[in-house]
């Protein structure tokens, strides 16, 4: 964002300004042998992050049209929201939109690439406090996440399953027969996905659904690679 950088490189400017000769250069050095690299985000997320900063600033409502992926409000057509913003939230590299569901009066997270025709009104709402907002929140999280999975994988992979450990885990254990993750999610989806990518070196302990999917998948990309080979 063009205008938070600017005031950014402003104040990083003054910062320097202050420091001795000795912890300048130091700095320097540091910025040299310090590298971040971080995923382009694209311009349209951007564009949506713009009009959603200043709704939350102004405290005025959005309309949208949101694409529900998981869950009963899971379908191919968008649906259009209107809603009280209150906080924006980067998890990994995902932008998410904790705000007000007008339609259901409950406070929702919303993912960003899922938006679409965003609209700031002229409709204003009552910002709650920062300290409403956090308990809100964290309730908000806490009841979302109710389904517990379990999945054991190889030993050969345990290394790589850590490397690239995901979001959901809360809790793991590794004894000879393998890695135990246990894992939090709102939907099987979130999961099933994750897991296939490690084909036959991941047993999913439970639920029993989640097992009756993943050897369902497993099942069709059989035919699917038979009909290629036949």
């Amino acid at each position: 964002d063009a205008q938070y950088r600017a005031a950014a490189q402003t104040a990083a400017a003054k910062i320097e300004g202050v420091l001795g000769e000795k912890l300048r250069e130091e700095v320097r050095a540091m910025q040299v042998a310090l590298q971040t690299v971080s995923v382009n985000v694209d311009a349209g997320v951007l564009d949506k992050l713009r009009v959603l900063r200043r709704a939350i600033l102004e405290s005025k409502r959005i309309q949208l049209r949101y694409f529900a992926r998981f869950g009963d409000a899971a379908r191919s057509q968008a649906e259009t929201r209107e809603l009280e913003p209150h906080m924006l939230v980067l998890a990994d590299t995902t932008w998410y939109l904790l705000a007000r569901d007008l339609k259901h009066d409950d406070m929702r997270r919303f993912r960003l690439e899922r938006m679409e025709a965003i609209a700031l009104t002229e409709t204003p709402f009552a910002r709650p406090s920062t300290e409403q907002l956090a308990r809100e929140h964290n309730r908000n999280v806490r009841q979302e996440f109710t389904m517990t999975v379990r999945a054991l994988f190889d030993k050969s992979v345990a290394r790589w399953v850590r490397e690239s450990r995901n979001w959901f885990v809360v809790d793991e254990s590794e004894s000879d027969a393998g890695l135990l993750l246990t894992f939090q999610v709102r939907h099987e989806d979130e999961l099933l996905q994750y897991l296939l990518q490690w084909g036959g070196q991941v047993q999913v302990l439970e639920p029993n659904t989640l097992r009756k999917r993943m050897r369902a998948e497993a099942e069709k990309m059989v035919a699917a690679h038979q009909t290629l080979l036949t």
